[in-house]
């Protein structure tokens, strides 16, 4: 999908095959999972709102859905890819971004829909900032509040005690404050709104396959910051982010958090530290299962949140050893 921009004759692309009006300064990777039921809000927001930008968009469907049939037959110039099975976020985007042929890759959450320019505004950032290696916006949820794709951090082991007794450290690095106009630097970008150099982007590797689901974006910026690059965050490129397609205390969500942070840990910290912070992250869910336990009578969100919880603190196994 080709922004309206001066054209000159279309020609195939040697690598895809694919003809093309206008080379792509930015390619826009979708992965869906049983995204039918919001993926062409989705799409339709990129096309509304991003007017100066030369984009392309590739998909690929790790669901049985027909998110990706459905984009196929309503959205033709879309590049649906061949599905290659439920492999996970980051191995979709691996895919998908070794067909982009843009300079720019951004990964978009199917389940999120752009305000206002947001995409255009970013590209433009990271044009005037090029010290940075990699650019990204906020996200919001449908009420307008700021949603924790703003709030992840590297982890540490005082971060995780903060956790437990319910309260952020200093150091936090949040994304979410009001009022804030100025780009700022993070130490991570939400993994459904960040967009990258192509070059950096191979020099890292991608995301690590091993990571089916969660901390893949956080395991990519703490190797980014080994190399020396930094993330920035425009404030005014904001999305909507339907969080956890509607469910934010989804079970199965929720275990899927706990089970990446665990493989990061796995990945990154020695023996000790692994085990302190499984006890951790334990605890931490416990305190959120007793909240949502003792607030349910009054709010059905608690019930959600005590019901999500409990899987963790139930059945430890399930999460503790990362993806093994």
């Amino acid at each position: 999908m080709m922004s309206n921009h001066p054209s000159s004759p279309p020609q195939p692309d040697q690598n895809t095959g694919r003809e093309q009006e206008v080379a792509p300064v930015l390619s826009i990777l979708i992965v869906t999972y049983n995204s039918r039921d919001f993926i062409l809000d989705c799409i339709d927001s990129v096309i509304r709102h991003t007017s100066r930008t030369p984009y392309e968009i590739l998909l690929v469907d790790n669901g049985p859905d027909g998110s990706g049939e459905l984009v196929r037959r309503e959205r033709p110039s879309v590049h649906i890819l061949e599905p290659i099975g439920n492999v996970g976020f980051g191995a979709g985007n691996n895919y998908l971004a070794k067909a982009a042929r843009g300079e720019f890759l951004l990964m978009l959450n199917p389940d999120t829909t752009l305000r206002d320019d947001a995409i255009d505004r970013l590209v433009e950032f990271a044009r005037d900032f090029p010290q940075a290696s990699a650019w990204g916006g906020r996200t919001i949820t449908k009420a307008d509040w700021f949603d924790g794709g703003n709030r992840i951090a590297i982890p540490t082991l005082p971060k995780l005690f903060a956790e437990v007794v319910g309260r952020q450290p200093k150091d936090h690095n949040r994304t979410d404050r009001h009022g804030i106009t100025a780009p700022y630097r993070v130490d991570v970008l939400c993994g459904g709104y960040m967009m990258m150099k192509r070059d950096m982007w191979d020099k890292l590797g991608g995301f690590d396959p091993e990571f089916f689901l969660y901390f893949e974006e956080v395991d990519l910026f703490t190797r980014l910051r080994t190399m020396g690059g930094e993330a920035w965050v425009k404030p005014d490129s904001i999305i909507v982010h339907d969080v956890g397609s509607g469910n934010p205390f989804d079970p199965k969500r929720l275990n899927f958090i706990a089970l990446g942070q665990m493989h990061y840990i796995r990945k990154h910290w020695n023996r000790a530290a692994q085990t302190i912070a499984m006890v951790l992250i334990w605890l931490a869910a416990v305190r959120r299962m007793t909240q949502g336990l003792l607030l349910g009578a009054f709010k059905p969100t608690k019930r959600a949140q005590f019901r999500g919880y409990a899987g963790i603190v139930f059945s430890p196994g399930s999460w503790k050893n990362g993806y093994q």
